[in-house]
């Protein structure tokens, strides 16, 4: 917590391997703060210098709370490492992500949250699903993205 965040924030990742091909891509994913926009940008920076020293291909994912038209967007689009799965997929749509628990579909609203990986890896269809819900309320306070991803060919080899 720090740069005038509102709460703990977090980022993680997972190095997978295929155990049919040995391919191996690493999933980043990130819960940036919904407060402070230094610490939204100081976040931004950090998973930035940790994805370019990546040598598998990368997916980013996560509520980032920053819209497609602000800087931290555009500091992500520009470094060369990922491109947004939305604006490259075969099939898209645009919905908002956000729905603050409320029962609403909020389609209008733009996307909050997001799907990024490396220019080698294949979006074949995003979607964002509204219908996650216990009872009436949303699982969360963001719609979940739906990315279907192909990952660049490597070799065949047999792992064990």
């Amino acid at each position: 917590m720090g740069w005038g965040a509102s709460t703990y924030r977090i980022f993680t990742w997972a190095r997978l391997q295929s155990k049919g091909t040995g391919q191996i891509f690493t999933h980043y994913n990130t819960h940036l703060d919904h407060v402070g926009q230094v610490a939204r940008k100081q976040g931004v920076g950090l998973l930035l210098d940790r994805i370019q020293e990546e040598r598998s291909s990368v997916i980013l994912t996560g509520g980032v709370n920053f819209l497609q038209d602000s800087p931290n967007y555009d500091q992500i689009s520009r470094s060369g490492s990922l491109v947004d799965a939305k604006r490259v997929a075969t099939s898209t749509m645009s919905h908002g992500t956000i729905n603050w628990f409320l029962p609403l579909r909020f389609s209008a609203v733009k996307p909050i949250g997001f799907c990024f990986v490396s220019p080698d890896i294949q979006a074949v269809t995003y979607r964002v699903a509204p219908t996650q819900r216990l009872g009436y309320s949303p699982l969360s306070d963001h719609y979940p993205v739906i990315v279907d991803l192909v990952l660049p060919q490597v070799e065949a080899k047999v792992v064990r």
